[in-house]
């Protein structure tokens, strides 16, 4: 034992009066000296004690359950049970540190349920933190005399012994067992040692439970990387890209929230692109300064941030609403991707309350940010040397519209009003005045879309196309085609926050469509004329139930209107349906020409 007592710490005046296990005798010291319940012999004098060969016995069993492949869990309630039985304790409990934490609880307890503790020592079995010695053993005859009493409750039972014996594995601190004895019981220096062993083959059973966690955990973000590759691989929509990488994410690290803040292209603020989880249709589209603010920072500094709670989450958003209260708890902020100027901030966060991330948490999620912003990125730039073809031939397409197509209807247009003028038939030169107005209306739809061509916002990744993807997205659910009209300069005009919303109310009410009102026709128009935007989504359904106005849902459209100083109306359309006109003002609050 000799080699074990180097490894322990003893507290100066520590050593109780006596132990489970008697004082050796003196040397050449005969039998009527052998300490009582010794069963010796004359020719094996060091035979060792009865209750000495049950502890052992008691000990090595456990050891057997260790090695039966039983949890970590399960292990350390043996262990702690054992623990307290061999050595007479009166209470035994496992505080966990943040090593083992992935893998078992923080105090697992023994004696505490059959044998309830008083107030004082009570509250060090709940919260055992202050007690703790640092991966140290410690043995102490009288808890009060810890070094550290002036952290420990002021109502200490007198006399209450303290046992602590750090488990360990490869240099790593998985936790530390705690022994307290009945009062003035006390601990000796062979309880400690006849726990060495046990609780060295608990570090090894731990540490092995953490290398496996941590191994399956590496494994689901792996999974997860793997398929954003397939996605993109695919084809899939940017949208539809982003919105998996939230979702895996959160299901992965067990977040309650998910979502991906990038800058907006033409305010410069903090908007929520994609969320999965807590609120996420309503926190879409939200806003947040990008100074002083936590995302703020780590997009400038590039680097990910693990914030444990009730901090500075919250400060910048606007509006304050009670859907972003989940941001309040323990968030991990990642760069998305990370290490090169990255897009956005992968956001994951946990209602207040909740464990905090781990350290390792926060590694695995930037290695997923970055596998899978790098692949986001690589399929950008593949399909913007697409887009740049696309956009030549566009512009081939608007010279031609212009120059030729535009300029053979206008001189048209003019020869019919001078044939309308010759024209003495009333009936004839009301069909060439009809003509004509229909060349100008068709004259104004090409210049319209000869704009639409050319604009820089245009095309995959401007309003108008994220308000087409939403309407095909929901053909499966709806079980037929919406019709789209979109009118005015949506991909320049309307600010990305509100375009955010917009997205938002579009699927909300293409959801409700699908869910409740059995159509069969669906009409989407969405229109601005500069001052603000204008959304409509009219069915052939059964119409709206009026006790339905109350869903949270449509609750929930109406309240982002009013955020952004508009309205929005429920009405029956003629003939049978539903007509949701969803308007908000851009720069004014202007409303739109009926």
């Amino acid at each position: 034992m000799a080699g074990l007592d180097a490894h322990m710490t003893e507290v100066p005046g520590s050593e109780p009066a006596g132990g489970p296990t008697d004082p050796e005798p003196a040397p050449g010291a005969g039998a009527e000296n052998e300490p009582a319940g010794w069963e010796t012999e004359p020719m094996e004098a060091n035979l060792m004690p009865p209750q000495t060969t049950r502890r052992r016995a008691d000990l090595f069993d456990a050891l057997i359950a260790l090695g039966a492949g039983a949890g970590p869990t399960a292990a350390l309630r043996r262990i702690t049970d054992v623990a307290r039985e061999v050595t007479g304790a009166r209470y035994a409990l496992f505080a966990a540190t943040p090593a083992a934490r992935s893998v078992v609880p923080r105090v697992v307890r023994s004696g505490v349920f059959g044998d309830p503790p008083p107030p004082g020592l009570s509250a060090l079995l709940s919260d055992p933190r202050a007690l703790l010695g640092a991966g140290q053993p410690v043995r102490l005859a009288d808890l009060r005399e810890h070094p550290r009493r002036v952290d420990l409750p002021a109502e200490l039972p007198e006399g209450v012994g303290l046992l602590i014996t750090p488990i360990l594995a490869d240099g790593e601190l998985y936790g530390e067992l705690l022994l307290f004895s009945r009062p003035s019981a006390g601990f000796s220096h062979d309880h400690e040692t006849a726990l060495v062993t046990v609780t060295a083959a608990t570090g090894v059973v731990v540490a092995t439970a953490v290398l496996r966690a941590d191994a399956e955990r590496r494994q689901r973000w792996l999974d997860a990387s793997a398929d954003i590759v397939a996605a993109l691989l695919a084809s899939e929509a940017p949208e539809r890209v982003l919105e998996l990488v939230v979702q895996r994410a959160r299901e992965v690290d067990e977040a309650d929230l998910a979502a991906i803040v990038a800058p907006g292209a033409l305010s410069g603020r903090l908007v929520v692109q994609v969320a999965a989880g807590t609120s996420a249709e309503r926190i879409v589209g939200l806003e947040a300064e990008s100074t002083g603010t936590p995302i703020g920072e780590v997009l400038r500094s590039e680097t990910a941030q693990r914030l444990t709670g009730r901090g500075a989450q919250l400060q910048g958003w606007q509006p304050q609403t009670p859907d972003l209260a989940v941001l309040d708890g323990p968030c991990l902020l990642v760069p998305f991707p990370p290490g090169r100027r990255p897009l956005g901030v992968l956001v994951l966060a946990r209602q207040v309350g909740r464990p905090v991330f781990e350290d390792a948490d926060l590694m695995l999620a930037s290695m997923f940010a970055g596998h899978a912003g790098l692949a986001v990125e690589f399929s950008r730039a593949q399909r913007d040397r697409e887009w740049l073809a696309v956009l030549e031939d566009r512009d081939r397409i608007a010279r031609d519209l212009h120059d030729g197509v535009i300029q053979r209807l206008f001189v048209a247009g003019l020869r019919l009003q001078r044939t309308a003028r010759s024209v003495d038939v009333p009936e004839v030169a009301t069909a060439l005045e009809s003509t004509i107005d229909e060349l100008d209306r068709t004259v104004t739809e090409i210049r319209r879309s000869i704009f639409s061509l050319r604009s820089p916002l245009a095309g995959r990744d401007g309003l108008r196309a994220r308000l087409l993807a939403a309407c095909s997205g929901a053909a499966a659910r709806l079980g037929f085609e919406p019709r789209v009209a979109l009118d005015g300069p949506l991909d320049t005009v309307v600010p990305d926050a509100v375009a955010g919303h917009l997205i938002a109310v579009l699927r909300e009410s293409l959801g409700n469509v699908a869910r409740h009102a059995q159509a069969t026709e669906l009409d989407v128009q969405a229109r601005t004329d500069g001052t603000a935007v204008l959304l409509e989504v009219a069915d052939n359904g059964v119409g709206l139930d009026p006790a339905a106005r109350r869903r949270s849902g449509l609750t929930g459209l109406s309240r982002r209107a009013e955020e952004l100083g508009g309205t929005m109306r429920i009405a029956a359309r003629p003939g049978g349906g539903t007509v949701l006109s969803w308007e908000v003002p851009l720069a004014t609050r202007a409303a739109l020409p009926r």
